[in-house]
């Protein structure tokens, strides 16, 4: 008895395998995005503290994460933390799943009689999870918000449950590299 895997049910393994690495490899892409007040003088801001709804909304670690990625990038560039700010920063955070359905159908153009290969429609599953973090500059005076960037990024499944440091980090430093505007 011949027990080798015939050729039509290799390939069937396969292909779900391909489909799904090449639908994975063109998800890893984040949007950002970023708004300004063109009236507003950001030289003139020099210190920061987050806003009373962000330090009440707090309840992960990844927000944690976050406002330490923020802190970290604001004095870098030179803001510091003071409890009469010269502005305000909000942050929230967003996870959303959507779920897809994709179909593929596979022809096999070499027909051996009754034997048709690899032929057939397989359909396909998939549930994207994504996360959006939106990060609000509001001057501390007006109650004007200044500035505003966001960033919504596709997660894996160990990224949806808590993102790492360095993910986190990456992130906010996306966003925050259009503060200050130029």
């Amino acid at each position: 008895m011949n027990h080798k895997t015939p050729y039509k049910h290799r390939n069937m393994r396969i292909l779900p395998l391909l489909f799904s690495l090449f639908f994975f490899a063109s998800c890893n892409t984040s949007k950002k995005g970023f708004g300004a007040d063109p009236t507003a003088d950001f030289t003139q801001y020099k210190t920061y503290a987050f806003s009373e709804t962000t330090h009440k909304g707090v309840k992960s670690l990844t927000k944690t994460r976050i406002l330490q990625a923020i802190e970290n990038e604001m004095k870098a560039k030179g803001m510091v933390a003071a409890a009469e700010p010269d502005v305000l920063i909000d942050v929230v955070t967003t996870q959303s799943e959507r779920n897809t359905t994709s179909k593929t159908t596979v022809n096999n153009p070499w027909h051996f009689g009754a034997w048709a290969g690899f032929e057939g429609t397989y359909t396909y599953n998939n549930v994207q999870k994504q996360a959006t973090v939106v990060i609000s500059l509001v001057d501390a005076q007006t109650q004007k918000m200044v500035w505003v960037g966001s960033s919504t990024r596709h997660l894996s499944n160990d990224m949806a449950n808590s993102p790492g440091t360095g993910e986190v980090n990456k992130t906010v430093k996306g966003i925050l590299k259009h503060y200050p505007p130029k």
